[in-house]
């Protein structure tokens, strides 16, 4: 009898389970209770200020717009992973070289550690004849083309039936009709599921200069850093103005832009995804590791050590299934 008092709760766990995983409208991972969260978990130890106006009463997102509260980013209901759509997939817009190519799978590998979600690369879509125009870069004629022609006309057509979202990824130069620059390196269509990137701008060879192991490394943190935000960003937290965080806005990336998420942020996307905050600081710091960001990976180590000194005896951390990160394939495009 009291086998069987001890099975009805795992059964009757395991059923509910069995039941989510049936419903596609089910979120693919448990409700997290972010105000269980232990302090630590958003401490601000490792973090910088940007140091903008404050009210008498602090930042107040709602009446002046400077930071977006937790509780506005949940009423303007975001974009969160369920059984029937959790993957974000890559989607290769026009031709890619062969080092594009190995570029691109890191950053997939980069994505699934960054998002905990399954990142697939769809089959390259074309985009030659799409609206474009002609521009002077670095002492060179470029052919740009226009992100939100890109996303209307180009990703949405082929979005998969899965897909939580698409990030279109290109080695041609962009620009956007909706700032009045001379070219952009992203654009997010904020909580919308879309967004629109270029290598172009952050490797030397498209500019007839020879690549090396410098520019190279350096060429990838930029990379990882600016789909780290189109992606984030694309699920539906606002730009951040709080803290220096991976999803500041800014014209210019640059490898001193932080490439991780600040508190209020990582708030916001653990909200969201469910993910377990320590598991996944574990998994990147072993990305970190193995590409030789040794600096990314230092910072994540200081973090695991603190949100692990920060969990009550009686509650020990539990990992959860997740994605680590493996070297992605292409997949196909859904009719």
């Amino acid at each position: 009898m009291r086998v069987l008092a001890a099975l009805i709760p795992v059964l009757v766990t395991s059923w509910a389970a069995d039941c989510a995983a049936d419903d596609p409208n089910a979120l693919y991972r448990p409700q997290v209770r972010i105000e269980d969260d232990p302090p630590a978990f958003y401490a601000v130890t490792h973090y910088r200020e940007r140091g903008l106006p404050k009210t008498a009463g602090g930042f107040d997102a709602d009446e002046h717009g400077w930071v977006e509260s937790l509780k506005t980013y949940v009423a303007n209901k975001p974009l969160r992973p369920t059984h029937g759509r959790h993957t974000v997939y890559i989607c290769p817009l026009g031709p890619m070289d062969s080092k594009m190519q190995r570029r691109m799978r890191i950053l997939c590998t980069f994505l699934e550690v960054y998002l905990t979600l399954p990142v697939k690369i769809m089959q390259a879509v074309p985009i030659a004849g799409r609206r474009s125009r002609m521009a002077k870069a670095h002492g060179c004629r470029v052919r740009q083309y226009e992100t939100g022609h890109l996303k209307d006309d180009v990703l949405k057509p082929s979005l998969p039936n899965d897909a939580l979202g698409v990030l279109g990824l290109t080695a041609q130069d962009l620009y956007s009709e909706e700032v009045d620059w001379d070219s952009v390196a992203s654009k997010t269509f904020t909580g919308r599921g879309f967004a629109v990137c270029s290598l172009i701008r952050f490797f030397p060879e498209p500019w007839g200069h020879a690549a090396t192991s410098k520019s190279e490394w350096e060429g990838l943190g930029l990379s990882l850093r600016t789909v780290a935000a189109a992606c984030c960003g694309m699920l539906g937290p606002s730009p951040c103005r709080k803290y220096y965080c991976v999803l500041n806005q800014s014209r210019y990336i640059s490898t001193d832009k932080p490439i991780h998420l600040c508190p209020d942020c990582l708030r916001k996307l653990r909200w969201s995804l469910g993910f377990d905050l320590i598991e996944r600081y574990e998994a990147l710091r072993r990305f970190y590791t193995r590409t030789g960001m040794r600096k990314e990976a230092r910072w994540v180590a200081k973090r695991i050590a603190e949100c692990r000194a920060g969990l009550a005896p009686e509650k020990p951390h539990q990992p959860q299934p997740g994605h680590e990160g493996s070297v992605c394939e292409p997949a196909p495009a859904s009719d």
